[in-house]
């Protein structure tokens, strides 16, 4: 059975130049940036391009070493393939139902995915829970954290 992880710290970086925002405020466009994020950052994973997705992960690796643990921790690329591969289900992202930002760094998500066949994605009661106790859910949110080496908040 696979587990679909519900929270993930996602980073991103900004090179920001002197005027590199003219028109839009500040915190929109980081918010447009941090969406691209989550969207490219799940669109990779989906295609199995774990390198490239490895820049954009910032929750750590310890839960994908817990499951993997004949796996060195320090073994980030191995760790995200086998959490895709064997432990979750990686899928592109359908909607994004809402977004905002929390802090200047800090942005927070509430998405839906697509299963293979272009369907909602949806994870019921597991392990022996109830309807009641585990309710059936469709939407799953994600943080994401903005670092930045260049420029000030």
């Amino acid at each position: 059975m696979h587990r679909f992880l519900s929270i993930i710290g996602l980073c991103f970086l900004l090179l920001c130049t002197q005027g590199c925002v003219v028109s839009e405020k500040k915190s929109d466009v980081d918010l447009q940036l941090a969406r691209n994020v989550l969207i490219t950052y799940f669109s990779l994973l989906h295609h199995h391009q774990y390198d490239a997705a490895l820049k954009y992960h910032g929750a750590g690796f310890d839960r994908f070493q817990y499951w993997n643990p004949d796996i060195e921790l320090s073994n980030h690329l191995v760790l995200l393939q086998h959490g895709c591969d064997f432990q979750l289900r990686c899928m592109e992202v359908r909607d994004i139902l809402s977004q905002r930002q929390l802090s200047p760094t800090e942005f927070l998500f509430r998405v839906q995915f697509s299963n293979e066949d272009g369907t909602l994605f949806t994870r019921g009661p597991c392990c022996g829970a109830t309807e009641q106790m585990q309710p059936t859910q469709t939407a799953f949110d994600y943080h994401v954290d903005k670092t930045c080496s260049y420029c000030s908040n």
